[in-house]
């Protein structure tokens, strides 16, 4: 594979990035805002990530040629850990949960359902330092259930733990 190729792709990613940004910042915005995060916002998100993820792209490219690495180094990445292979039984466990994780919000709420996925999945992927992955889960589905329920107002379900969280004013629902 030519690496000007991957080169190019790199920095046309970047410059889709650019566009959207400056398209997102020249449109009109309506009169009337519904959301906190505004009728572009996801587009700007989107920009973002582009810019970002085309400079990492450029930076390894510019590394692997320093190197002198062939073309394909980066594209291939790093190799699976030795002795965890990946695996069809892997894949299609992950699949499981990412069906059922939807599915198991209602009744269970996004704070339950998602700590059980967190752990779950780290689990499927042979994380052994649990006293690592519980805790982590937990900080993990209480921010983002903050950041969207609270601060974005998205409406999440609280599940078992309604009465909880509104005793301590994380959900007014």
């Amino acid at each position: 594979m030519d690496r000007r190729v991957d080169f190019a792709i790199s920095v046309a990613i970047v410059g889709a990035g650019i566009f959207i940004l400056i398209a997102a910042s020249l449109a009109k915005e309506r009169a009337a805002v519904f959301d906190a995060v505004g009728p572009f916002g996801f587009a700007r998100v989107l920009g973002i990530a582009f810019v970002i993820s085309g400079t990492v792209l450029i930076i390894r490219q510019i590394r692997a040629l320093q190197r002198g690495l062939p073309p394909e180094a980066v594209a291939k990445g790093s190799e699976d850990e030795e002795g965890h292979p990946s695996s069809a039984m892997r894949a299609g466990v992950m699949m499981a949960f990412t069906f059922a994780y939807p599915i198991l919000m209602p009744p269970l709420g996004y704070v339950i359902t998602t700590v059980a996925y967190v752990i779950g999945s780290m689990a499927i992927l042979s994380e052994k330092n649990w006293r690592w992955i519980a805790p982590m889960a937990l900080i993990y589905a209480i921010g983002t259930f903050y950041v969207f329920a609270t601060l974005l107002n998205v409406p999440l379900p609280n599940g078992p733990l309604t009465d909880l969280f509104k005793a301590i004013g994380l959900s007014g629902r």
